[in-house]
């Protein structure tokens, strides 16, 4: 082709053409934007499982993602059973020191706020199972210890460091993170905002 022939200018078919892609690529943009602001169904649940799906870290006001786990015992736990219930999800390890000084205050307020359906969910992170079932015997812990090996709970849940705990309510909505050990003042006000 010779380089002197001058430029030709678009004709009405393209210019057609982009006036379309452009429509096209408007349309999904705001379809997309609907989606995201109002959810797919609208349903609450839908919306729930679409929040849980994606990783972490989850904060408060947050719907606490769901995870189905195989405690040290060989049952299979999922979150998703407690609903309607209070529950601590606490992330632990046998290595982290702060770990066992915190497991005895929530020994006491799982018995104390039994009846009321309260319930605590222990996930171990980086731990071997051997070491959990261990320390959980010279702790005296009783609720579910569920060991996450493949990091599903804590790559959907994201905390920064061992202990962290989620304070998650009766509707599933986490009321309170808490990084570290809990006192027993600071554990009655995470309490008290999941309702116990």
């Amino acid at each position: 082709m010779p380089q002197d022939q001058p430029q030709q200018e678009p004709t009405a078919a393209l210019t057609s053409r982009n006036a379309v892609v452009a429509s096209l690529l408007l349309f999904g943009a705001i379809l997309l934007a609907v989606v995201v602001l109002q959810g797919c169904a609208g349903d609450e649940a839908d919306d729930t499982a679409a929040e849980a799906a994606q990783a972490g870290p989850v904060l408060e006001g947050m719907a606490a993602p769901d995870f189905t786990l195989t405690s040290l015992e060989g049952e299979s736990v999922s979150l998703c059973v407690f609903a309607g219930q209070p529950v601590l999800i606490i992330f632990w390890a046998s290595w982290c020191p702060p770990c066992g000084d915190v497991f005895p205050v929530l020994a006491e307020a799982r018995v104390n706020h039994g009846d009321a359906g309260f319930e605590i969910l222990g996930v171990t992170h980086n731990d071997l199972d051997e070491q959990s079932r261990k320390f959980v015997s010279e702790s005296g812990a009783e609720w579910p210890m569920l060991p996450d090996g493949d990091d599903a709970a804590w790559d959907r849940y994201g905390p920064v460091g061992l202990p962290t705990s989620y304070f998650v309510d009766g509707a599933g909505v986490v009321q309170r993170v808490h990084i570290g050990p809990v006192t027993d003042e600071q554990l009655a006000n995470h309490l008290a905002a999941i309702g116990l």
